[in-house]
């Protein structure tokens, strides 16, 4: 039909740009919302008594099995409720089995859809049944229908995952299988509450429950299956390339048709090992709760009593606690599905299963003696790690079948294979119930009834590691040919094609299009296009002859022998790999056209041709790739002084961007000042006046006050927030040079003379670093004379962790991404916008060349293919000397196939120092905070494994290695390793950096690296890691200051950023200072923060604070907030409620 043409798989095909990231979390929709299955023990206890209410009303003795369900007057049995479960499993694996073929050509989007209206339509069927007690009626609604639903929606994401993570197959599908296991978690609770706000006396609220959580499920899973997409024919991830060999035997590149994979040994071995773990992990999942409450007895409350000797009171404190197992081994349950298909990702699939089979022995065997003996944690630890594996033999299994048997026909193969589920699910309970009722018929006590049963799953699962052995790569013969490999191409391509257009109808228009390729060769793509659509059409046209140059299309009405008419198109020649983005494809009337209007430009903004004339001139022959839209807003901002919406337009049009595009990146930094028609420029030179804290305390106020008038409307004075030169303060800014210890003279004096452009002091260049040995370190390296295991486990020793803040151990984040799959890059932080902090501008202007060999010797070790560095806009003077020594670099490089170093600019923004704002600022986004996982590590710049660092970690690289370990950990104090670079202002006499042993504390530091307190100022408070770590009291001031030594006390350390206050200071006004800072700066991407910041602020400005509001609030911020500013945004706010209660109350 083609009211429901959408649905169609053509029609669900990903277009240019779209984030493989959304489809995950559609699949995890539909599976939590199917997960329900698992919980629905919950239902059984109400149903049981759902005509006595309050007990239950047995059937007569002497009435049969058929009379009992068709009954009306008496309740159901428990077990006759639990073959729900059975049908559950039998009908999922079915369904999964009969539709899996249909599911490859339909599409996702269907399939999701199908299976919501047989998920959600079964609880309808199955609430009337309860309604009018007929439980065949329910076993017909959830058990068939409803198991019908459960195998389509279960199957429905996998192959669309596979084919959207070719470089991901495990991780990708654990992700969204991880779902199914964890649906129990969110829908027994919620079933559980419903039923207690519908029951009433007359009623358990049983059917009423049913109908909620079908119209809830039944929303979650359109939502998620409405958001499906599937990648086009031939798409692949930014960066990845498929091998043009497999890297393992066990991983092919070749495809099996679904129609023959039962004739396949390989098929049956996977089908075996499914089906044993998925039986030894139902019979552990079954009487987990049993299992603990008869083994243990009264010792899960310190009773030393049996199971049977225990009162009921006892029994029911026991039973909760087995309610608490329950939870936690469906917790492992859902993590193992995403931890162990991650794994295989790395250790390969068989891998995999051999250490769920083999670990799984010595578990199942070892459990009866961990029982007998009274060692529970290991025996709830065992199961727990049990049911890991049970859930991620699910979730590693599609990714297996896809290495063995390719990827164009998997969902089809995997529907097939989940008849092992069908059938463990149903013969695993049976065997090991009837397993343990034998023992028990026979006298063996509940406590070791159970061990036999384990020793059987033991068995079952040595049987396992034989099948999973016998595994190996299928002989040619079961492969499609080339051909048959193309006539299931060619169906995908044209439906692409035809997704393209709309699809081929009665009164279409078919459109040819002749082209050329790079090597001179005709060709020519189809696409049917629908009458009256001739806009859009041609917007899709524009994408499928994207990069031929120009193209001749032919247009003819279809199924008629009307005349061709021939149309010309221009499709712009792709400049980048990046995703593509709605480029412009303009049609031109066909000849003799007759038009009642006509029109000499398309409708909305023009580009001005001077406007592009001189941002073509500004750009020159540099790249216009996309991750370069930053940098290019700076040449327009540098040189006209503004961007005006006519410059903006243009960039857009000579990038080939949308325009609202380039408008929301500019618009998100605060260095780039936009300015819209009509408007008025601003003045041609800017003062900027730091506004920090510690400028605050210098008297920044003062000026920002008074200056305005003295320079008059030919200058624009603006507040600036901290500009990284707190040991100067106060700090203003004249264009772009810094004027330290400012004031209205010095500022004056700087304006009448021009001096506008910043510059570093001496420094040691390259030809002086050189000649101190700089580099021979890296030569080293490279000449093999160090060993890159030994290297990492050098600084894994030393203790250097991130000097940015984090403090995440260095070697091990250098071990993470050498592990993971290149092409890997690497991205340094040196936008140090963390008020208070300015180490690493000091050593960047003393030595740049010892960070960069760091950043070379890290590149060596780990294997980085480009280098990127961001630096804070407001380090001008910074940015010229490290561009010209980079430069030298280059020219003259220390070692052959050294990795390019990049140079990228801020644009002002705090938010960018969190490590993924900053990768989507040097890609030319906004800095926006990226959800996690996938972490940096993984999924990073440009969508490749990413190592980032912190600039003063790298500072320390080479010396660690040239003087050892030891020299670094040496360092330290109070029971503390290693050197700390301690930015310190405020009311001291010797501000600066301050290279002191980590563990120091506060007094000393004060007292022996800074000259003590400033005259006339006594020690009151500091602030030991910036705006965000949070302020203490002087009489707490012998805490060690490092890493995880103040967290106890609501602080932490960062950047170590410390600012001092005195008597003549206020705790307050501290904590004003930095929430008005952290109100500016928040992104806005998430509501705790943006309105939280600004809320809390409004609070503290009160003359009375209302604590248990901020409270609250602070509590919300720190929960729900994306990234770190909002969640350590409340710290000054609580230390101040905490720790300075007297100036809250003055009296």
């Amino acid at each position: 039909m083609a009211l429901f043409s959408f649905l169609d798989k053509e029609h669900t095909i990903a277009g240019p740009g779209f984030n493989r990231w959304l489809v995950p979390p559609a699949a995890l929709a539909i599976h939590l919302c199917i997960g329900m299955a698992y919980g629905f023990s919950v239902f059984w206890l109400p149903l049981s008594k759902a005509l006595g209410i309050t007990e239950s009303i047995g059937c007569p003795a002497d009435m049969g099995f058929f009379a009992q369900i068709m009954s009306t007057t008496c309740d159901w049995k428990i077990s006759m409720l639990g073959w729900m479960y059975t049908l559950f499993f039998v009908f999922l694996g079915l369904a999964a089995w009969l539709f899996g073929g249909w599911l490859e050509h339909a599409g996702p989007r269907k399939a999701g859809l199908v299976s919501a209206v047989c998920w959600c339509g079964g609880l309808v069927i199955s609430a009337l049944g309860i309604y009018t007690h007929q439980i065949w009626l329910m076993w017909i609604g959830s058990g068939v229908i409803g198991g019908i639903g459960l195998g389509l929606g279960y199957i429905s994401p996998v192959s669309t995952l596979i084919k959207w993570f070719p470089d991901r197959r495990g991780m990708a599908t654990g992700m969204a299988i991880m779902g199914f296991g964890g649906g129990a978690m969110i829908g027994a609770p919620l079933a559980d509450r419903l039923m207690k706000y519908f029951a009433t006396p007359t009623s358990v609220g049983v059917w009423e429950t049913f109908l909620a959580l079908a119209a809830i499920y039944f929303v979650f899973m359109v939502a998620g299956a409405l958001t499906y997409r599937v990648p086009a024919t031939g798409w692949k991830p930014e960066g990845w390339n498929p091998p043009a060999k497999a890297n393992s035997t066990m991983v092919t590149t070749r495809h099996v048709h679904a129609s023959r994979v039962w004739g396949i040994p390989q098929f049956w071995l996977i089908w075996g090992v499914l089906f044993l773990n998925v039986s030894a992990g139902i019979g552990i999942l079954g009487m987990a709760s049993p299992l603990l409450q008869e083994v243990f007895g009264g010792r899960l409350i310190g009773v030393d009593a049996g199971f049977n000797d225990l009162d009921a009171a006892q029994k029911g404190q026991i039973a909760a606690i087995a309610a608490g197992f329950t939870g936690l081994l469906s917790l492992f349950n859902i993590g193992g599905r995403f931890l162990w298909a991650s794994c295989s990702d790395y250790i390969g699939r068989k891998a995999t299963y051999f250490v769920f089979l083999i670990l799984g022995f010595f578990l199942y065997a070892g459990i009866p003696s961990m029982a007998h003996n009274g060692q529970l944690a290991l025996f709830v630890a065992f199961i727990c790690i049990i049911l890991s594996m049970y859930g991620g033999g699910f979730a590693t299994v599609p990714a297996y079948l896809a290495d063995l048997f390719g990827t164009q026909m998997v969902g089809a193969i995997h529907g097939r294979l989940l008849t092992a589920w069908a059938a463990a699910g149903v013969l695993g309970p049976l065997l090991i119930n009837y397993i343990r009722e034998y023992q028990i018929e026979h006298g063996v006590p509940k406590a070791q009834a159970y061990d036999v049963t384990m020793y059987v799953l033991a068995g079952l699962v040595v049987v396992g590691i034989v099948l999973n052995a016998m595994i190996r790569p299928l002989a040619d013969k079961h492969f499609m040919t080339e051909a048959e490999l193309a006539a299931e191409k060619k169906l995908a391509q044209e439906r692409d094609l035809n997704a393209s257009s709309g699809g081929v109808r009665a009164g279409a228009r078919c459109v040819e299009i002749a082209f050329r390729g790079g090597g001179g060769q005709p060709g020519v793509r189809r696409v049917c296009l629908d009458v009256g659509g001739d806009s859009a059409d041609v917007r899709h046209l524009g994408h499928l002859a994207e990069g031929l140059g120009t193209v001749q299309v032919r247009r003819q009405d279809a199924w008629t022998a009307a005349p061709s008419t021939l149309y010309h198109f221009h499709t712009p020649t792709r400049i980048h790999s990046g995703p593509i983005m709605n480029y412009p494809v303009i049609p031109i009337a066909p000849a003799g056209a007759s038009r009642q209007r006509k029109r000499e430009a398309p409708k909305g903004r023009r580009v001005d041709p001077q406007a592009l004339a001189e941002v073509q001139a500004l750009l020159g022959a540099e790249s216009r790739q996309r991750d370069l839209l930053i940098e290019h807003l700076h040449k327009i901002q540098d040189h006209f002084g503004c961007l005006g919406s006519h410059h903006l337009a243009a960039l857009a049009q000579e990038m080939r961007l949308a325009q609202t595009e380039v408008y929301e990146v500019a618009s998100f930094y605060h260095h780039f000042d936009l300015v819209k028609e009509g408007e008025t420029a601003p003045a041609a030179l800017t003062v900027r006046v730091c506004a920090g804290l510690s400028c605050e305390m210098a008297g920044a106020r003062e000026l920002l006050g008074r200056l305005p008038a003295l320079l008059g409307r030919e200058v624009r004075v603006l507040q600036a927030p901290c500009v990284g030169r707190c040991e100067q303060a106060p700090v203003a800014v004249v264009g772009q040079r810094a004027v330290p210890h400012a004031s209205l003279e010095t500022v004056l004096a700087k304006v009448s003379a021009g001096e506008t452009v910043d510059a570093v002091g001496s420094y040691t260049d390259y030809a002086a670093y050189r000649e101190a040995n700089g580099y021979a370190l890296l030569r080293a390296c490279v000449a093999g004379e160090h060993d890159v295991e030994q290297v990492i486990k050098t600084l894994e020793a030393s203790g250097l962790r991130g000097l940015g803040g984090a403090g995440f151990p260095l070697g091990r984040k250098w071990r993470i991404v050498r592990a993971e799959p290149g092409p890997r890059l690497m991205a340094i932080n040196i936008d140090e916008g963390e008020p208070g902090t300015f180490k690493d501008r000091v050593y960047l202007e003393r030595d740049p060349h010892r960070f960069l060999e760091g950043a070379l010797i890290a590149a060596w070790a780990v294997g980085i293919e480009a280098i990127y560095i961001y630096l804070r806009d407001e380090y001008h003077g910074c940015r010229a000397m490290l561009q010209e020594e980079l430069d030298k670099l280059r020219a003259d490089p220390p070692v052959q196939g050294m990795p390019p170093i990049i140079l990228r600019r801020g644009a002002g923004a705090y938010i960018c120092g969190e490590e993924s704002a900053m990768i989507e600022s040097i890609e030319g986004k906004r800095g926006m905070p990226r959800l996690r996982p996938p972490y940096v590590a993984q999924v990073g710049l440009f969508g490749r494994p990413t190592l980032e660092h912190n600039f003063e970690s790298l500072h320390w690289v080479r010396e660690i290695l040239e003087r050892g370990a030891d020299w670094f950990a040496g360092f330290g104090r109070n029971g503390r390793r290693g050197l700390r670079s301690f930015s310190v202002s405020g009311r001291v006499r010797e501000p600066g950096v301050k290279l002191a042993p980590a563990g120091i504390t506060i007094t000393e530091l004060i007292e022996e690296y800074c000259g003590g307190m400033q005259d006339g100022h006594r020690f009151y408070a500091y602030l030991p890691g910036g705006a965000s770590g949070g302020i203490l009291p002087a009489s707490m001031g012998d805490i060690p200051l490092d890493f995880d030594t103040l967290q106890p006390y609501g602080c932490f350390i960062g950047s170590a950023a410390v600012v001092v206050l005195s008597n003549q200071d206020s705790a307050v006004a501290a904590a004003r200072n930095t929430l008005a800072f952290f109100k500016d700066e928040s992104c806005g991407q998430c509501t705790p923060c943006r309105n939280g910041t600004a809320k809390a602020l409004d609070l503290i400005n009160q003359a009375q604070w209302d604590t248990g509001l901020l409270g609250e609030l602070s509590q919300v911020m720190r929960d729900a907030s994306i990234c770190g500013l909002g969640q350590a945004a409340p710290n000054p706010i609580d230390c101040v409620i905490k720790y300075f209660p007297h100036e809250l109350n003055p009296s």
